[in-house]
């Protein structure tokens, strides 16, 4: 966990990783059902023009900062809790972010209104849980991981009351909401939420030799003069701040923040220097490709629709999850 990272291989890696992401952005800009002219690319009155930039490179940008988000929340979740099924999807963060935002739908709120109620979503949900669990002794991660279930399956029930009685579009934006889904949306918004992700993502990498230590175990990071508790909730309240921006802008999508982490650590280690940034990276290519492959599975057949993100993360995500649970139930018995 602690072992030496070595400045040629960590910059190798997120090089590559950055790379992907950028031949990601590039390549998916002109995959859709209108051929694009390069001739006509810096055109401004061309047709070319306008559907690159105002409809396909949007959606794609809100893809990579959304899977930045989840993913370097899942990787630090992991960490903090020390359990490879830690995601904000799972601990109920999203869900009380999603509630948030679907109130500010309910009630005809802005999006950038949106993006304060969900980040509070997502920061009560934080204090319920760690509330539950602070007051138990002896709690383990378990207790946090099953907590979340129990309080996710609240805010979804609240969720439904609410659809229940909004009007036919609010309920139409809240049931795509919970799929997860892109859309192209205002430049500006995008830029906002870019800002605090990109921000936010910073943070955790500054932070993630301290998460290194922290998963030595509270005694030695005390030795070695962490601050334990302020820490934790600095990296809860910036996870908070990553979940609320990227719920308030694409809705639920789920599996990301657990199976991209876990995926890093099998490959790469433990050392959350590289976890974190190779997470946010690789959450980023991964996403953007499934929204790709989201808005063009359905036209093979001729159907004049979209699948929302979400379908095609679940998809993938739970073999993967099961698959995950499954080795490590495996690993444990082994072990026993």
């Amino acid at each position: 966990m602690t072992t030496y990272l070595k400045k040629n291989r960590f910059f190798i890696l997120c090089s590559c990783a950055l790379l992907a992401v950028l031949l990601s952005i590039l390549a998916c800009s002109f995959i859709g059902t209108i051929p694009i002219q390069l001739s006509d690319l810096f055109e401004t009155d061309s047709l070319t023009y306008r559907v690159i930039y105002y409809i396909r490179l949007p959606r794609i940008f809100i893809a990579a900062f959304v899977g930045i988000a989840l993913s370097a929340s899942g990787a630090t979740y992991q960490s903090i809790l020390k359990n490879p099924l830690a995601d904000p999807y799972i601990l109920g963060i999203s869900g009380g972010a999603a509630l948030g935002h679907v109130i500010s739908i309910s009630l005809g709120l802005s999006l950038y209104i949106s993006m304060i109620t969900a980040f509070t979503g997502a920061l009560l949900a934080l204090i319920l849980i760690v509330g539950m669990t602070q007051f138990r002794p002896r709690s383990t991660s378990l207790d946090i991981l099953l907590s979340g279930i129990v309080l996710n399956a609240f805010c979804f029930a609240l969720i439904l009351f609410i659809n229940a009685t909004t009007s036919m579009e609010q309920a139409y934006h809240i049931i795509f909401m919970l799929i997860g889904h892109i859309e192209s949306m205002d430049i500006t918004i995008i830029a906002l939420a870019g800002v605090f992700i990109t921000c936010c993502f910073t943070l955790l990498i500054y932070f993630s030799r301290t998460l290194n230590i922290l998963q030595l175990g509270d005694h030695e990071a005390l030795l070695l003069g962490i601050p334990i508790k302020r820490t934790r909730i600095i990296l809860l309240l910036i996870t908070a701040v990553l979940i609320g921006a990227s719920i308030a802008i694409s809705g639920m999508i789920g599996f990301i923040g657990i199976i991209v982490p876990h995926i890093i650590r099998i490959i790469f280690g433990a050392d959350n220097r590289l976890i974190i940034p190779m997470s946010g990276l690789v959450g980023a290519s991964f996403l953007i490709i499934a929204d790709t492959v989201a808005r063009h599975s359905l036209s093979a057949f001729d159907i004049h629709t979209q699948l929302p993100v979400g379908v095609i993360t679940a998809l993938i995500g739970a073999p993967l999850f099961l698959s995950i649970l499954h080795h490590n139930m495996r690993f444990k018995k082994e072990s026993n």
